[in-house]
């Protein structure tokens, strides 16, 4: 397929009136645009369609949200995404962690590595519940952020829950 723009232009010289063409091949720009437009859709469908809550946060303190997947919003019991953005991370805690994981976690966002942690969590709705964390360094637009998943244990710990009263029995 070859792609094409035509532009028409009218000059009016003293000796009468000149049309003139310019015709550009803009075949690569449209590929280009279809490139970026399918990693834009396989970047939404990854995000999107992730099992786990996923958070873009300030990088600085207060750790604001800038950015969060529908899990997030349906995890944390938010109606929209914008509940949650701007908020700062720490406010989905139930409580805030111990120095010394601070700074663990410091140390690791510093040094480009994955810090995880297991915490309750807190919804909206001041609900808690048990969640593994893990938060990463990434940079976008060359801007350093961080990229937090938060994977509910709920499940996890109703069925350990279970377990322990069977071996009770």
């Amino acid at each position: 397929v070859y792609y094409r723009t035509l532009e028409r232009y009218t000059l009016q010289p003293p000796w009468g009136p000149v049309l003139m063409g310019v015709i550009e091949n803009i075949t690569d720009h449209k590929a280009t645009q279809a490139e970026l437009e399918a990693a834009r859709q396989r970047f939404e469908a990854l995000f999107e369609g992730s099992h786990d809550a996923l958070f873009v946060v300030e990088m600085e303190p207060p750790w604001k949200i800038i950015d969060c997947n529908a899990r997030a919003v349906e995890l944390f019991g938010a109606r929209a995404k914008q509940e949650l953005l701007g908020l700062p991370g720490t406010k989905l805690l139930a409580q805030p962690p111990p120095d010394a994981e601070v700074s663990r976690y410091a140390a690791a966002l510093a040094a480009g590595e994955t810090f995880e942690a297991e915490h309750t969590y807190k919804r909206l709705d001041g609900a808690t519940f048990p969640a593994a964390g893990a938060v990463r360094p990434i940079v976008l637009g060359g801007q350093r952020y961080q990229l937090t998943r938060i994977s509910s244990l709920s499940a996890v710990h109703r069925a350990r829950q279970a377990e322990a009263s069977a071996r009770e029995l």
